[in-house]
């Protein structure tokens, strides 16, 4: 909300405060007792896109530090790609699988990358979340056959 959009006595106790409690909170919240990849790949798929989009950075940083958890990462996240609508999820879902796949990754995984892309169709966001994903399978495709 933009603080002409508050009612008076919204705006008298910080109706921009309580906007961002509401929206961030449940986001911070959500990474209590959360300390590796299963259980950030378990709310990959949560209601609030905020949490989901939190979900996809925790799962690029702790995969990133522990190669034997990348695959169960980046499937996640590959996994719940054509069921998003959140242009900010889709973003930050790239960005996590790209920086888990500093080695690319198996013919499988990028076959499962394709067809995520071609799911993705519809509205622009899931356009331009399709042309990513068409750049990243590339980028993993060459990563794979350079560190083979």
């Amino acid at each position: 909300l933009k603080m002409s959009e508050c009612d008076e006595e919204t705006k008298a106790r910080g109706c921009l405060r309580d906007n961002f409690l509401t929206k961030y909170v449940p986001m911070l919240e959500s990474g209590t007792g959360c300390t590796d990849v299963a259980c950030w790949a378990g709310k990959v798929g949560e209601k609030n896109a905020n949490i989901r989009e939190r979900a996809a950075y925790q799962l690029a940083m702790y995969g990133y530090k522990n190669a034997d958890a990348r695959d169960q990462a980046r499937e996640a996240l590959i996994k719940r790609i054509p069921e998003e609508n959140s242009g900010n999820v889709l973003n930050a879902f790239v960005f996590a699988i790209d920086r888990l796949s500093p080695d690319g990754c198996s013919e499988a995984c990028l076959t499962s990358l394709q067809n995520a892309a071609i799911a993705l169709r519809g509205s622009n966001t899931k356009n331009a979340a399709r042309r990513a994903l068409t750049g990243l399978h590339a980028r993993m495709s060459y990563r794979a056959r350079q560190s083979n």
